[in-house]
């Protein structure tokens, strides 16, 4: 059904909230450069957050990087100012005959290459829980949990969370993924599944829902799922926060192993927003997230 006309009032533009963030909330333009470098962000935050290895090649020698290949299986390819997964690739090192020494020449070129394409960031590969797998396995499938820094120096986890499933086959959860909204207090997903491959438009506005119930290549309901780690998730965000007092409002993307959860990034204009308000219009009667932005507003 068509969204309520009275409710409209309570709809955010996406101009109008990235006009908010960049001029209102997170306004230092040079503390949003720290986020967008990613190598940046990874060096901030202590081993303990990301659990997992990674190279900056703006900062490391060829046998630097010869010892990391040859170290893991697979590994993340990034651009090292990419987001919306743009030039992220995952890399197989032993299907691309990359390891040992008889291919080191071969990994002096790929070295090379990545260095000239601005692909400095790799990353060990992050081995994701079973619960999350049992969705879809040929991805890494990450939460988006948002944090802001109140007046008073404090960090908080905020929001409803938005969590992220990449299609069958896709090795990156951003390319047309199904996303779905969680209850961060119970842990439990909540909506039906917002398929963004035909759904991303302004549905709302034009009775168009394209949503799922199912994830039919798992065989699995999105609302009987209930997220591992929920506590942690928000001690994680809470503690990664306090890493960038410069920035007080934060968009982090989890990802759950079998061990908690990880940072995998953080963004400084999130733009996570536009599938939580469009979800959460779905089950609020047609209310959209004015208020939920204005309350991080009176925070700060």
């Amino acid at each position: 059904d068509r969204v309520p006309f009275a409710n409209l009032a309570s709809y955010v533009s996406y101009d109008e909230y990235v006009d908010i963030i960049e001029n209102k909330i997170n306004n230092d333009l040079e503390a949003q450069k720290i986020l967008r470098d990613k190598g940046t962000t990874l060096r901030r935050l202590p081993p303990h957050l990301l659990k997992r290895e990674f190279l900056d090649l703006r900062f490391c020698t060829f046998e630097d990087f010869y010892a990391f290949v040859n170290r893991h299986q697979k590994i993340v390819v990034k651009v090292y100012n990419s987001a919306m997964g743009d030039q992220v690739s995952v890399v197989d090192t032993e299907r691309e005959q990359l390891t040992g020494l008889a291919n080191q020449e071969k990994l002096a070129r790929v070295f090379a290459d990545y260095q000239s394409k601005s692909l400095y960031i790799i990353e060990e590969y992050i081995r994701q829980h079973h619960e999350w797998s049992r969705i879809n396995p040929d991805c890494v499938n990450t939460i988006r949990v948002h944090t802001v820094k109140s007046a008073d120096g404090q960090y908080a986890a905020c929001w409803h969370w938005l969590a992220r499933f990449g299609r069958k086959g896709e090795s990156i959860d951003m390319h047309n993924a199904f996303v779905v909204l969680v209850d961060p207090d119970s842990g439990r997903i909540i909506t039906d599944a917002l398929d963004e491959e035909i759904g991303g438009r302004e549905w709302f506005l034009q009775g168009e829902a394209q949503m799922k119930e199912m994830n039919e290549a798992a065989n699995v309901r999105f609302k009987d799922v209930v997220v591992p780690f929920k506590d942690e998730i928000k001690a994680v965000v809470e503690e990664a926060a306090a890493y960038f007092p410069e920035i007080p409002f934060i968009g982090w993307d989890i990802a759950l192993t079998e061990d908690g959860p990880v940072i995998v990034e953080g963004n400084g204009c999130p733009v996570a927003f536009k599938p939580i308000q469009q979800l959460y219009a779905t089950i609020s009667g047609g209310v959209f997230y004015r208020e939920e932005l204005e309350n991080i507003m009176k925070k700060i």
